[in-house]
């Protein structure tokens, strides 16, 4: 059977209201969020449950990806058809 999903508690990104999250990407201490309305990509610590960093990275990223060893960050924009890396 499926495991259940629970909201566990929200964190405001700082993104403009109907920002468009398009790709969540994980590795064991960071959360990499895009936000697609405003070009940039959320960088959450997720231990402590806070912001670390906004990082500009294109128009209108919609999918992110981190590499195996956790050092690098993809970032693949639609709007401009245009990709991203930034190191964590």
């Amino acid at each position: 059977s499926p495991t259940p999903v629970y909201t566990v508690g929200t964190l405001n990104t700082g993104t403009p209201n109907g920002s468009f999250t398009g790709s969540i990407a994980t590795t064991n201490d960071r959360v990499y969020v895009s936000n697609s309305h405003d070009g940039t990509v959320t960088v959450i610590d997720s231990i402590h449950g806070t912001v670390v960093n906004t990082v500009n990275v294109g128009t209108t990223p919609i999918g992110v990806a981190v590499t195996p060893d956790g050092k690098r960050l993809y970032v693949a924009n639609t709007g401009s058809g245009s990709r991203a890396r930034a190191w964590s």
